[in-house]
């Protein structure tokens, strides 16, 4: 857990698709879109695998939107 503690809020993907939905609840995300986006490199979460699984850091998650949405 010192990975937590220090980097933030891990995430797998299942996980942040949940959690981009509590932010924008008329998107439909899944963790295939979270698969999609990543693969085209619509936002730029930092996606990295552990164990063959991906996951994600929440303020990745944040950044990646604030960077996007922004423009």
């Amino acid at each position: 857990m010192k990975r937590e503690a220090t980097k933030g809020i891990l995430m797998n993907r299942k996980q942040a698709a949940i959690y981009v939905k509590t932010l924008f609840p008329k998107w439909d995300t899944t963790a295939a879109v979270m698969a999609v986006w990543d693969s085209i490199k619509r936002y730029d979460f930092k996606p990295f695998k552990i164990g063959g699984r991906v996951h994600y850091y929440k303020h990745n998650i944040d950044k990646g939107f604030e960077v996007r949405l922004d423009r």
